[in-house]
């Protein structure tokens, strides 16, 4: 338990030296693997265009229930960002806990949707080190908790397509039955979002929907097509209009 703890406060601690120097460690072309970096939260010139939660639980061939969980996304439009030289594209940001009932750690999240679309398709990955002044700050909204403190230790994209993104908690490391995570987060080049699907992994594979990028010359997922699929769970869009925008 010591060591874990050790490791995840290093953890956070290379994270906010990088987050402070402008570093950018995890720009993951397609066969690419890095530590995670450090992702900012939004500000108050950022816009939150979506919220999913979920519940999941991972069984096994034997019909064994090995980890149970909660899981909640939000998509983020960024007025700016740096880090990728764009503006106005989506930042997805990721948090989910095993619940404390679970016989297992979860020692894989991965998502899909991540498809390179385009030459110089990169993406940014990691988490924001600093869950409390982030849900502090005017930017983030719950449901994220405060409380999450488990990190990755490598995160790494599919080969070929580049579709998969994986966050890897190894060994000791593993989010453990009661423990929550970090923000999790992923930066894109991408302006448009829809549905993907989220795994979890250990002792047990569980699937989930969730959201994730589409390519340019796609258009953004309605309202009513996702509302209409029942076990997505909770979702809010927010759209701001044109006149808004302008303004």
């Amino acid at each position: 338990m010591i060591r874990r703890t050790f490791m995840h406060g290093l953890m956070t601690v290379l994270a906010t030296v990088a987050l402070a120097s402008g570093a950018s460690a995890a720009l993951l072309i397609p066969g690419a693997s890095a530590a995670p970096d450090a992702i900012v939260a939004p500000s108050p010139a950022d816009t939150l265009l979506a919220t999913i939660t979920r519940t999941f639980a991972g069984v096994n061939a034997l019909g064994e229930t090995r980890f149970t969980g909660s899981f909640v996304e939000q998509v983020w439009r960024m007025a700016v960002n740096p880090v990728l030289g764009t503006t106005n594209t989506l930042n997805f940001y990721f948090q989910f806990t095993n619940d404390a009932s679970s016989d297992d750690a979860i020692e894989h999240f991965s998502v899909t949707n991540y498809k390179v679309s385009f030459a110089g398709d990169v993406i940014d990955v990691g988490f924001v080190p600093n869950a409390a002044a982030a849900l502090a700050a005017p930017g983030f909204v719950p449901p994220f908790s405060v409380t999450g403190t488990d990190v990755p230790v490598l995160v790494s994209r599919q080969s070929g397509s580049g579709a998969v993104v994986d966050f890897s908690f190894p060994g000791t490391l593993a989010v453990q039955p009661g423990s929550t995570t970090q923000i999790l987060a992923i930066q894109t080049k991408a302006t448009n979002f829809s549905l993907g699907t989220a795994q979890f992994q250990d002792g047990a594979v569980v699937s989930v929907l969730d959201l994730g990028p589409i390519p340019e010359a796609s258009t953004v997922v309605g309202f009513g097509s996702l509302m209409g699929l029942g076990g997505l769970g909770m979702l809010r869009l927010r759209r701001r209009s044109k006149n808004t925008a302008s303004a």
